[in-house]
């Protein structure tokens, strides 16, 4: 997302990496047991980092497209994280089926609004799920509007799927 931004020596600057979260984790019920430890210590890792670099961390957890919980990790002040919200995300487990289209389209609606606006996105998930071809094309499309990147955690526990993560994600790490 460096946008054409310019330092004073007219030097591009890559903004990203500097702005607000919102993390979609993934609490379907493949992802019991490990899968949930290791994917909610990211979570925790990711929300430690906003806090020291001062920047705002909301937090979606999904399973299928009517189990959306959200949790606003430092609401009002963007450095300081809110203890009760923070260890209800942690006790927070869904089960049931897993949809990617609800949490990422609640994503693109947070980073619409100005608290959260030059976000970046993250997808911890173990990639088991499918998105039609029409719902892809529009979130492309939402990603170009928005000019927002999505970054997908696999956590690569057992069973783990990457072609829909690939698809969607413009950058994927395994842990």
């Amino acid at each position: 997302r460096s946008g054409g931004i310019l330092d004073e020596a007219g030097i591009g600057v890559d903004s990203r990496g500097h702005g607000p979260m919102v993390i979609c984790l993934d609490t379907s019920s493949s992802m019991a047991g490990d899968k949930e430890i290791w994917s909610k210590a990211v979570t925790l890792t990711f929300v430690e980092i906003a806090r020291r670099q001062r920047r705002r961390c909301h937090v979606v957890c999904f399973a299928d497209a009517s189990a959306l919980k959200e949790f606003e990790l430092n609401p009002g002040n963007s450095w300081q994280v809110a203890l009760e919200e923070t260890l209800n995300l942690a006790e927070h487990f869904s089960g049931g089926g897993t949809d990617f289209m609800a949490p990422l389209d609640a994503a693109v609606e947070k980073i619409s609004g100005r608290e959260l606006r030059k976000a970046d996105v993250v997808l911890i998930t173990d990639g088991e799920c499918a998105v039609d071809d029409e719902w892809r094309e529009e979130f492309h499309l939402a990603k170009k509007r928005r000019n927002f990147s999505l970054y997908a955690i696999l956590i690569d526990r057992g069973s783990v799927r990457g072609e829909t993560v690939a698809g969607l994600a413009d950058r994927i790490s395994r842990i």
